[in-house]
This record gives C-alpha cells, structure tokens and sequence, in this order.
C-alpha cells in the first residue's frame, strides 16, 4: 500500500483519500482475519458490506 501511494504521489496525483481508504481496508482485513497478502473474492464481498454508504463507482475506485 504505501508503495502504491508513493507511486501515485510521484505521478503528481492526491492521495489523501487513498490513504483513507487504505487504512480502512487494512484495518477491515485485520478484524476478517486474514492471514496472508492475498485478496479473494469473499475478502472483497465481506468488505463491499460494510461500504454500504459508497456508490459503485467509489467502491470499484
């Protein structure tokens, strides 16, 4: 993730809602349990229920 950022920072985009959503993210597969650096569909279909506020487009951003 933070490698992500700095390569986004070094394209000269804001990241400040990416780190947001990062974070999220990171916390979120901490309380599900995961347990190795791998996103699986059920990963994502546990997350996308608990953005119930964002619209498609945010959540595939």
């Amino acid at each position: 993730m933070k490698a992500l950022i700095r390569i986004k920072e070094s394209c000269g985009l804001t990241v400040i809602s990416t780190k947001w959503t990062y974070k999220e993210f990171d916390e979120f597969t901490i309380r599900y349990g995961l347990s190795e650096p791998v996103i699986t569909k059920d990963l994502i279909g546990c997350w996308a229920k608990t953005r119930e506020n964002d619209c498609r487009r945010t959540f595939y951003g």
